[in-house]
């Protein structure tokens, strides 16, 4: 402090220099909770560590509180009972986790309590507690929305297209912390439960009829519908160390076949082609729809499978004009007609098409987009849909990239368009009733309201049946900006359009 020359800055930058660099404790108005009071004074914490670092620091410091600071917390990170994948981890993961054991231990020592103990059985035990905490933390996120407090502000011009804008439920990770009871639900890429945060309090809901003795299952980040099966799996190896055997990685289902697949080259035949990546893992779940009509779906224990069932064997029809699903599974070759497809040669067609797309999507972050971009971009959306399968999610990114595109240029109708067909793909690749399609139709009732489309009073009604699922009581405290739309949909329907 004595080394800055606060003289070269005026008089308010200096008024709010020294206010906020002074060490004032005494504010009632702010909460304190007693495990970061380390981080009060001096460099911030998460800012210099990672996150699951200082987190590790913060369950120390409490763990010495409640021990009255004898300094030493062994018997409190015992009796955590969290499992780890110490054991697993790659020897070059396991030398990290000792260095920042270390570098924890003195930065405590120095911001804390001097007496702090730095032995080889207090760096083990740290290390253990950063293993814990990489496969037991939860992120703590909150709603980002760019028009929060002024959505779809149209004041700058009379125009019912200028200014506008969309917004989404867009959540971004802020915190991170350990949930003793969160910590207890098992992962799986189709979750039954969701969670979220008001403040510091954990909360959890079921997202669907779960009957008497299934388990409650929550994502531990990868979903059916957002990656594949094999993206999947290798994300939850490589952080969790276990690989993954819920439905939605072991029966088949819709999303897995379709969301990387080619289409058939055959004009008339909807199938899918796979290629050797998604192959590898769908081969062995074939022998769970062969089974599918032999269980006996009678036990009420059994409702929620025969659900599933029929999932599947939805999905099958979708992409099979056999009766029965194909034994083979090959790359290359159309799972409905048996057609083979150059894979080598969809892929370059396809990535090629892609360059256009992502080029419109920087194009967007610069808000200077020009016609031959947006032609290029269409056109390659056109070339997508006639190399990837209808239900590919490129595609559908390709699609909602457009609806900005056209958003920037005050082209609303086609943007409301293209998030349409956006949408339609996702409902294929999630379910109609997922959280990531409430995302979506955030935007769509953006668009719609704008125009004063009445399709926007049958959207709203979609997404609130969506978030209530998600959030319950809590879907209009998470979510404030849901209450402008419902207002301005009540509007629609009341004044009728302008």
């Amino acid at each position: 402090m004595d080394d800055i020359n606060l003289e070269i800055l005026s008089g308010d930058l200096q008024e709010y220099f020294l206010t906020i660099t002074s060490e004032n404790d005494s504010d009632a108005s702010i909460e304190c909770f007693a495990e970061h009071q380390h981080e009060c004074h001096g460099a911030h914490w998460s800012t210099v560590l990672p996150s699951d670092i200082a987190l590790a620091g913060q369950i120390l410091v409490k763990a010495m509180k409640l021990k009255n600071n004898s300094g030493e917390a062994s018997n409190f990170i015992e009796n955590l009972e969290l499992a780890h994948n110490y054991s697993k981890l790659p020897p070059d993961v396991k030398l990290e986790f000792h260095v920042y054991s270390i570098v924890l231990l003195n930065c405590l020592r120095v911001s804390y309590d001097s007496s702090l103990l730095l032995s080889g059985d207090s760096i083990s035990k740290v290390v253990i507690l950063i293993a814990q905490i990489r496969v037991n933390s939860m992120a703590v996120v909150r709603v980002r929305s760019a028009d929060l407090h002024h959505p779809l502000d149209q004041s700058e011009s009379s125009s019912p297209v200028g200014g506008t804008s969309t917004s989404d439920m867009e959540q971004v990770r802020v915190g991170q912390a350990i949930y003793s009871t969160g910590s207890f639900f098992n992962h799986s890429c189709q979750p039954n439960i969701h969670a979220y945060f008001l403040s510091r309090t954990l909360l959890i809901r079921s997202t669907e009829f779960v009957v008497r003795g299934y388990p409650l299952e929550l994502s531990y980040g990868p979903q059916v519908g957002q990656w594949d099966c094999g993206n999947r799996q290798k994300f939850l190896e490589e952080n969790f160390s276990f690989k993954c055997q819920c439905c939605g990685c072991s029966e088949v289902n819709l999303s897995d076949l379709v969301l990387n697949a080619f289409r058939c080259v055959e004009q008339n035949c909807l199938g899918a082609v796979l290629d050797c990546s998604a192959v590898e893992y769908e081969r062995h779940k074939v022998h769970h729809l062969q089974s599918a009509h032999k269980i006996c779906i009678g036990e009420p224990q059994l409702q929620v499978d025969k659900q599933k069932i029929e999932d599947i064997v939805r999905g099958a029809c979708l992409l099979c004009e056999q009766t029965k699903f194909p034994l083979q599974i090959e790359p290359g070759y159309c799972l409905s007609c048996g057609s083979y497809c150059d894979l080598r040669s969809l892929h370059s067609v396809a990535s090629e098409a892609e360059k256009y797309i992502r080029s419109v999507q920087k194009k967007l972050v610069s808000g200077k987009l020009d016609a031959a971009a947006m032609s290029n971009a269409l056109r390659s959306v056109e070339v997508l849909k006639s190399t990837l399968h209808a239900y590919n999610r490129k595609i559908a990114e390709a699609e909602d990239i457009l609806a900005q595109a056209f958003l920037l240029n005050e082209e609303l109708q086609p943007a409301v368009d293209h998030c349409i067909a956006s949408i339609k793909i996702l409902k294929k690749l999630y379910n109609p009733n997922h959280i990531a399609i409430g995302n979506e139709l955030v935007k769509l009732s953006s668009l719609q309201l704008s125009l004063s489309d009445f399709a926007a009073v049958d959207t709203m009604n979609q997404l609130n049946a969506i978030v209530s699922r998600y959030y319950g009581p809590h879907a209009d405290m998470m979510f404030p900006y849901l209450n402008y739309l419902k207002e301005e949909a009540h509007k629609l329907v009341i004044e009728g359009p302008q």
